[in-house]
């Protein structure tokens, strides 16, 4: 499990939306020479710091389309526990907070690895010995969140997780191997899991077309792959490297925003501008 204290985000142009941060049209100093342009044709950008949440993050960042609810796993103090938080803002030019802890997932010796959906209606959790998948579902954003289990097959067993931007597939790893589940509505049983997908693939984020891949591989650095149809493997060849330091990556379904952990004293909540 990797101990979190940043965020980064890269959008494809424009800022990330808080006040202050700046656009960057270059991605020329330190770390960021490794920053290489992504498949889908952009540059991801430096870091930018989120003071507000500096420091709450251990864990999984995972973010709405709109760029307004953030959530994450928390490891507590008490016993190595888990539990899910969120921070929601009015607008993209506001502060997040404040940050309530969420029932489901909460308390348990199993980091929940949460990932949201593109509207911020759905999110898709693990939890249990060997960990199963779970979901939290909800009408609208001011309605709690109802939590239960979904079956995602006798012989799933979920070391880490995202979901599509519908809500409809869930691809996962058991172990560094990657799958995918899908369902035909929100509320229903995922099926089968299909063949592997990929290798060496670990805290998976896929984009809204459901063809490039954003990974880490177990260390620091994160990477990417595309593939050429969403029923495809994707290729056993060398990725691309997205950042040398980063963590835990999850993106928006336009593929404009990219959030995931970094490394370092301070790093806080950061954000990235991106070239096309």
């Amino acid at each position: 499990m990797y101990w979190l204290v940043g965020l980064v985000v890269a959008l494809a142009c424009g800022c990330f939306g808080k006040p202050g941060f700046t656009e960057r049209s270059d991605a020329s100093s330190g770390d960021d020479d490794a920053a290489m342009d992504a498949p889908c044709a952009r540059r991801w950008q430096p870091a930018v710091t989120i003071p507000e949440l500096t420091g709450l993050v251990t864990g999984e960042p995972t973010i709405t389309g709109d760029r307004r609810i953030m959530m994450w796993a928390r490891q507590t103090q008490a016993a190595f526990e888990w539990e899910i938080r969120w921070a929601d803002r009015a607008s993209v030019t506001d502060a997040f907070g404040p940050y309530p802890t969420e029932p489901f997932a909460s308390g348990g010796p199993v980091d929940p690895d949460p990932s949201i959906t593109d509207d911020g209606l759905l999110v898709l959790f693990r939890s249990g010995t060997p960990s199963r998948l779970f979901q939290a579902i909800r009408p609208d954003r001011l309605t709690t969140w109802l939590a239960g289990p979904v079956a995602g097959g006798p012989d799933l067993d979920v070391t880490s997780l995202d979901i599509s931007a519908d809500g409809l597939t869930a691809y996962y790893t058991d172990g560094t191997d990657l799958y995918s589940v899908s369902r035909a509505t929100r509320s229903a049983a995922f099926g089968t899991p299909g063949p592997r997908l990929a290798q060496n693939v670990r805290f998976p984020a896929i984009s809204g077309d459901e063809l490039t891949i954003y990974y880490t591989t177990g260390g620091g650095g994160v990477y990417s792959k595309q593939r050429t149809s969403k029923t495809a493997a994707f290729p056993n060849t060398a990725p691309t490297t997205v950042y040398t330091d980063g963590k835990d990556p999850d993106v928006t379904a336009d593929g404009t925003t990219l959030v995931l952990g970094k490394d370092g004293t301070g790093a806080g909540m950061a954000a990235f501008a991106c070239d096309l």
